[in-house]
């Protein structure tokens, strides 16, 4: 079914290929869905994206297809290098959770043809979940165990989750171990295993 909506069909008042004009009109059809309506949308959409036989244009529908989630993320890239307490507001946290979760749905969809987009976004996720890491290990020092059940600390470990869940649908779904191990492994490996050798057992 998914191929057959990117393929161009022999009718005339059609113009190209469904999923153009689907990517064309994607903000006004996501405007108003419910956050969990547009993780749905992403996902399909997604799968649409990752039938695209040819490699070069379907990386531009998946360029296309996340082209505001990465606006957005790169805004809240932007405010973490000028004052990285700012991405500890709730508001941000929460914008931070659902470009993850957009990110886990549409790479869940596509497997390792989601490389260009995790690629794109790789080292800066691992920077934010090392971060909040430290934060979260921070507070609970401070505060006791306590802190764990406060929302932005919540919301911090969902932020967490999904990177990891993120990093691992790719990975499972990988069709080039060597590009992963060398690539994405390393850098990995090193943040999770030093966040959990500095973590304590409430944090893990």
């Amino acid at each position: 079914c998914s191929v057959q909506l990117v393929r161009v069909h022999p009718v005339p008042e059609n113009p190209g290929p469904f999923l153009d004009e689907l990517l064309e009109t994607l903000q006004s059809t996501i405007g108003d869905l419910s956050p969990h309506q547009r993780l749905t949308f992403f996902e399909a959409v997604g799968y649409m994206v990752g039938e695209v036989e040819d490699e070069r244009y379907r990386n531009t529908q998946l360029e296309r297809l996340m082209f505001a989630c990465n606006t957005a993320w790169k805004q809240q890239m932007e405010l973490g290098a000028q004052n990285q307490a700012g991405l500890c507001e709730l508001s941000n946290l929460y914008t931070l959770a659902e470009i993850v979760r957009t990110n886990v749905r549409v790479c869940s969809a596509m497997g390792y043809s989601f490389r260009p987009q995790l690629q794109n976004i790789f080292l800066d996720l691992m920077h934010v979940y090392k971060f909040f890491g430290e934060t979260i290990l921070e507070q609970v020092r401070e505060g006791g165990p306590v802190m764990i059940q406060h929302k932005f600390i919540k919301v911090m470990r969902v932020v967490r989750v999904e990177t990891l869940k993120l990093l691992e649908v790719f990975v499972t779904s990988s069709a080039n171990n060597e590009d992963v191990a060398n690539n994405f492994c390393p850098v990995l490996i090193t943040a999770v295993l030093t966040d959990y050798e500095r973590g304590e057992p409430v944090t893990r």
